[in-house]
């Protein structure tokens, strides 16, 4: 059995993954069950496609958004620093499986599990827009360019999830305990936005492109974010075109995933 298949086995044996796939798409189910109830006995349709739809839209990233680095840390924490913390990996070692595949194995059951939840949580989210504009006369105008938007995000949200894994890959293997990688990861992700607000705040140095380059400026902005932060900066970059975002989420994955491997084979053997 391969690395990426033992992992999955043992992921789909625990019911804290289980726990973790249900707190994933629970926001967005909830919000389809309010558009399901408004449709029902609650007012025009009117209202519901203007204000309650985009509500429900921006709560369900939202919550996504925040939840998805919690529940990697969970996945990843005792897959990680864990099992090198107490050597449970030595005995994987007598298999003829490379550091390398060792180290995909877990970050590739990881994103597995990120792309299940996405998947269910856009899939919930078209649900509910086809809720809100059903016999509406706003379903058409929704509806045009969705077959090119909704791939696009997705594969942006997939992509910002595959950088958080191989985020949270290097610092899980830079340490030797669960309680200790989230400290680091506490720690690490404090430094990165603190990083990005001032370099937003400080205009009279132009350090705007310091700001964008940083980590959690790319995972917040796939998500669309920015307005929420912008509430506490007073300014913010304007959206990055897609294709920017990819390249830089791209360049994010190869950094991570390459710091994170030689820190595991260090700390593995």
């Amino acid at each position: 059995m391969s690395p990426f298949r033992l992992e999955l086995a043992v992921m789909v044996r625990s019911k804290g993954t289980w726990l973790a796939l249900i707190l994933g798409i629970a926001v967005p189910a909830l919000c389809l069950l309010s558009l399901v109830v408004l449709r029902v006995w609650g007012p025009e349709s009117v209202w519901v496609v203007r204000i309650a739809l985009p509500t429900a839209l921006v709560v369900g990233a939202v919550a996504q958004a925040l939840l998805m680095p919690l529940l990697l840390i969970y996945l990843l924490g005792d897959s990680l620093a864990g099992q090198i913390g107490d050597r449970r990996l030595r005995s994987l070692f007598l298999t003829p499986s490379s550091f390398r595949s060792l180290y995909l194995g877990k970050l590739g059951a990881a994103f597995t599990f990120a792309v299940l939840v996405v998947l269910i949580g856009v899939g919930l989210q078209v649900a509910t827009h086809l809720v809100a504009t059903t016999n509406s006369q706003h379903a058409a105008v929704l509806a045009q360019g969705s077959w090119l938007v909704v791939p696009l995000q997705v594969g942006v949200f997939l992509a910002a999830h595959l950088a958080l894994v191989a985020y949270l890959g290097l610092l899980f293997s830079l340490v030797s305990s669960f309680k200790a990688g989230l400290l680091a990861t506490s720690a690490a992700t404090a430094v990165l936005v603190m990083i990005q607000l001032v370099a937003h705040r400080v205009t009279q140095l132009d350090l705007e492109w310091l700001g964008r380059a940083m980590f959690s400026f790319h995972y917040l902005e796939a998500y669309g974010l920015k307005r929420l932060v912008a509430t506490s900066t007073g300014r913010i970059a304007s959206e990055m075109e897609t294709p920017t975002l990819m390249a830089f989420l791209g360049f994010d994955v190869l950094l991570f995933a390459v710091l994170g491997y030689l820190a595991f084979r260090r700390r593995a053997v």
